[in-house]
């Protein structure tokens, strides 16, 4: 438990540029979750299909900062 409150805490520290990145090898270069292959695209999905973040988190193996963050970045980009 301590583990998971030291990550989480170190996820605050990340600005959403760290958290969301693009490599054209990963995703035809579409904005990704960091260190995964779950795609911004895919988060706001499952969101649009009526999941709360924290349902998004049990479906996917995602921090809820990391939800966030998509979703965050997903609104940020789009008209």
């Amino acid at each position: 438990e301590n583990h998971s409150r030291e990550v989480a805490l170190a996820t605050l520290s990340l600005s959403l540029d760290e958290m969301i990145t693009r490599n054209p090898r990963l995703r035809s270069g579409r904005p990704v979750i960091s260190g995964t292959a779950t795609s911004v695209r895919a988060i706001a999905i499952m969101y649009k299909q009526g999941l709360t973040p924290e349902e998004i988190t049990g479906e996917l193996p995602l921090s809820l900062a990391q939800v966030y963050a998509a979703l965050a970045f997903y609104h940020l980009h789009t008209e």
